[in-house]
This record gives structure tokens, C-alpha cells and sequence, in this order.
């Protein structure tokens, strides 16, 4: 039999027992950097999971600061790893590093200056080029046609390696040239 004279009293302490880490989604970088480079802001979406919450998610450029991470999160002009940290209440903690930098380069090179002899003797004389790009991978081609020409039709300009004296291209049998004698126009762009 109970001793039902002695006084007692009890006390619940509720608990949560939490070994498992967030869950940090595969992030999602739109548009899709094309070799690790983007011509235009990129915006990045991303999720943080958990059995019971994510106490903090947040991100960092690089060897930045960690910053609390909003879904989405656009960038522009950098060159940096894109870092995320998710913790819970229990402060388990799961990290995820992009693999490669983003770059992303949203100026566009310029010539400094695009010459040629006044008169040509043969069909591929020497152009001279100066250009620059001032954030990003730098002037890698340089497309040339005759005359009017879409810049944003490459079907109508010579694809060639940039490099700042060029003697590739022909004001003859060229992209939109003729083999006529006379004053051509040679139109040439410059992309990074």
C-alpha cells in the first residue's frame, strides 16, 4: 500500500531530441552560367528545410559575410563562390559551396580605336585593333564584316580570335564583301 501521508510533486520538461542537419535545395541559378560565365544578372533560389525549422539560413559571396538569405537573390557583376549556411534550434548546421565562381559580366568590351591602311593591295590587310573590357573575362573575339551588318547576327559576320593587330579577315571574299574594286566598309565588334 501507498504511503498516501507523504506530500510529492513532479515537474515535465518537454524536449526535442534533433540530430538531423537542415536541408539546403540545390540551388538554381537562372540563366545557367555557360562555362561559369553570365552576360547578365544572374538570380539564385534556394530552400532551407528541417524536421522542425531553420533557425537561420544565409549566404555569402566569396570570403564575405554570411547575410541572411532571401529567396531570390539577384547578381551582378562578380567573380565568387556563392556559399549558403542553414542552421536549426539545435544548431546542427549543413553547408553548401557552388563548385565553380560565378561570373557574371554584364559590360560589354568597347574599341579604343579600329584602323586600317587607306588602300589594300591584297584581300587581307592588316587591321589594328584596341579594345578593352573593363570587369570580366576580357576581349576574347572579334567579328568583322562588309557593310551594314546585325550585330547580333553572327550568321553575317567572320568569327575570329581577338588579338589587337589581325590580317584573318578578307575584304574580298569576307562575310557580305565583294570582289569588286573600290571603297568597302568593314564593320567589326568585339565581344568578351
Amino acid at each position: 500500500n501507498p504511503d498516501t501521508t507523504q506530500n510529492s510533486a513532479s515537474l515535465e520538461i518537454p524536449f526535442t531530441i534533433d540530430t538531423l542537419t537542415p536541408i539546403i535545395a540545390t540551388p538554381v541559378f537562372d540563366p545557367t552560367p555557360v562555362s561559369g560565365w553570365s552576360p547578365t544578372p544572374i538570380t539564385v533560389t534556394t530552400s532551407c528545410t528541417d524536421d522542425n525549422t531553420c533557425a537561420s539560413f544565409k549566404y555569402k559571396l566569396g570570403d564575405g559575410t554570411l547575410t541572411d538569405f532571401s529567396s531570390p537573390l539577384v547578381l551582378s557583376n562578380v567573380n565568387v563562390t556563392i556559399s549558403f549556411e542553414a542552421k536549426d534550434p539545435a544548431g546542427n548546421t549543413s553547408t553548401f559551396t557552388s563548385v565553380e565562381n560565378l561570373q557574371i559580366d554584364t559590360t560589354a568590351p568597347s574599341f579604343s580605336t579600329f584602323s586600317a591602311p587607306s588602300y589594300a593591295t591584297t584581300g587581307t590587310p592588316t587591321f589594328t585593333f584596341s579594345a578593352g573590357d573593363g570587369t570580366g573575362v576580357g576581349v576574347t573575339n572579334a567579328y568583322m564584316g562588309c557593310g551594314d551588318i546585325d550585330p547580333f547576327d553572327v550568321a553575317q559576320l567572320d568569327e575570329l580570335t581577338y588579338a589587337p593587330s589581325l590580317s584573318a579577315f578578307n575584304i574580298t571574299t569576307g562575310m557580305g564583301c565583294s570582289t569588286d574594286q573600290g571603297s568597302k566598309t568593314i564593320t567589326a565588334y568585339v565581344t568578351d
